[in-house]
């Protein structure tokens, strides 16, 4: 019973930690697909309007992975680390009371 716990505890650690990702890059197709309105970096007050595709997807990530980063880094990577640590823990665990 115990094992199951951790094996179900583990399992929504490395869904936690996966979730920003998907988000960051669901977020870059959608403004890949349906267009992003750049400010700054270098269009200035001068944009062209929307901009598409690869640039627009690069444009969002940058910006993503920018404040993404800035704000949320050091708890994602505190949660990615503590999901490493169960995982291994949850793995000897899981080996040793079969």
């Amino acid at each position: 019973m115990k094992k199951k716990i951790f094996i179900a505890i583990d399992v929504l650690l490395i869904l936690l930690s996966v979730t920003p990702i998907g988000l960051v890059l669901y977020d870059c197709i959608n403004r890949a697909i349906n267009g992003v309105s750049p400010w700054g970096d270098g269009y200035g007050l001068d944009y062209p309007g929307m901009i598409y595709g690869y640039e627009a997807f690069r444009y969002e990530f940058r910006f993503d992975v920018f404040w993404g980063l800035a704000i949320f880094g050091i708890p994602w990577a505190c949660l990615i680390l503590t999901t490493i640590i169960f995982t291994v823990f949850t793995v000897m665990y899981a080996k040793n009371n079969k």
